[in-house]
């Protein structure tokens, strides 16, 4: 019996490889791609994928497994930067009065 969890960290699998990858990646705080995630797991050079035509990313093996990944991973994020900004502008307001 499967169970699944809802720590997108933990478990085994390709798509927990991919979360944990994105997210070391997206600490560094450089820009990253999909391309860079898949690049990294395959332990392919960086660039890979833009210097070699004939390979393409979607054609890849658990291409569908980084795309949810990015988004399980990317979307929290975003959201946090939201309600950070959403906090400032009240903070903002409230010290102006």
């Amino acid at each position: 019996m499967n169970m699944t969890t809802k720590n997108i960290f933990a478990g085994v699998g390709v798509r927990t490889t991919f979360v944990n990858i994105l997210y070391d990646e997206l600490m560094k705080r450089e820009f990253v791609t999909l391309a860079d995630v898949m690049c990294i797991k395959r332990r392919l050079p960086k660039g890979y994928y833009d210097n070699n035509p004939k390979a393409t990313l979607s054609s890849e093996m658990y291409y569908g497994d980084l795309k949810k990944a990015s988004s399980e991973v990317v979307e929290p994020l975003t959201l946090r930067e939201q309600i950070r900004e959403v906090i400032k502008r009240q903070m903002a307001q409230y010290t102006e009065e």
